[in-house]
């Protein structure tokens, strides 16, 4: 292990230290009781892994719009939320603060940035998806985590049907959205024919 992974598991298991202190420290001296903190960290946990499954189902019209950084500072708070603690429960029900969310988000957007360009950067050179890369590569990878289907989940027309994003060589056709997805409305058919000089 390198020394980054062992400084995390130190890290980690001081976290888990410090919850468990703080745990029985709340159970004998503010409740008198061991079972109320238990289902407060276990509803909080709840409520964590919905707040994460809703936030990714919002990721993709957040980036068209700019709010991603805040979207990351709500994830980070549920992941929080889902640790077991109480101390982690109270700094991610922080973040959820809406002076506190907007404080973080220039920093959420700046990481969100750098994992798109990296993750678009390893997807173009065609190690995401193989050769070819782009965004048909993105589809077969199954799309946004918790999404169904491929393609874009969330935006109208692009799921690709069967979750699989079309591969469209240069002299095809396709069109969009799917014939038959929208009653009494013919698709609009793009040529992809690549023009010649």
């Amino acid at each position: 292990m390198g020394k980054i992974g062992c400084a995390a598991a130190v890290v980690l298991l001081g976290m888990l230290g410090l919850e468990v202190w703080v745990y029985l420290l709340v159970s004998r001296l503010v409740v008198h009781d061991y079972f109320v903190p238990l289902v407060v960290i276990g509803v909080m946990s709840i409520i964590g892994v919905a707040m994460i499954r809703r936030t990714i189902a919002q990721i993709p019209m957040a980036l068209l719009g700019g709010g991603g950084g805040r979207l990351m500072v709500r994830m980070m708070a549920g992941a929080l939320l889902v640790f077991p603690g109480l101390l982690t429960d109270a700094l991610g029900l922080l973040l959820l603060l809406p002076g506190v969310n907007r404080l973080f988000s220039t920093l959420g957007n700046k990481i969100l940035a750098a994992v798109i360009k990296r993750s678009m950067a390893a997807m173009m050179k065609g190690g995401a998806g193989g050769a070819g890369g782009g965004f048909a590569a993105f589809g077969q990878l199954g799309g946004f985590p918790g999404a169904k289907g491929g393609g874009f989940p969330g935006f109208p027309g692009f799921p690709a049907p069967g979750g699989q994003a079309p591969r469209l060589s240069p002299d095809d056709q396709a069109s969009f959205p799917p014939k038959g997805r929208i009653p009494g409305k013919p698709p609009k058919t793009y040529d992809t024919t690549a023009e010649r000089e």
